[in-house]
């Protein structure tokens, strides 16, 4: 099965959610690899998470303006995301 892959630097921790870009939600899977460190330097989030295409397009949306264009985020909650062993497709 096909996975679209996100790379995220920083959660949004005032929604406790991650902005996902809805137009680069191609695949029926999402992988989400947050890079967060603590003070420590040790990453929050160290497994990649999944989520399925159909639940993220549920949630609400952000737009975010950058220069000449918008982009549409996903704002995906972060316990809706799990990790490989607790993911299921439905």
């Amino acid at each position: 099965m096909k996975v679209s892959n996100f790379k995220i630097r920083e959660p949004y921790w005032s929604k406790n959610a991650v902005g996902l870009d809805q137009s680069k939600m191609t695949e029926d899977i999402l992988s989400v690899d947050i890079s967060y460190k603590d003070k420590a330097g040790n990453k929050m989030y160290p497994e990649t998470l999944y989520i399925a295409k159909g639940l993220a397009l549920h949630f609400p949306t952000y737009v975010v303006r950058t220069g000449y264009k918008s982009v549409i985020l996903r704002l995906v909650p972060l316990d809706a995301l799990k990790e490989k062993s607790r993911f299921s497709v439905r």
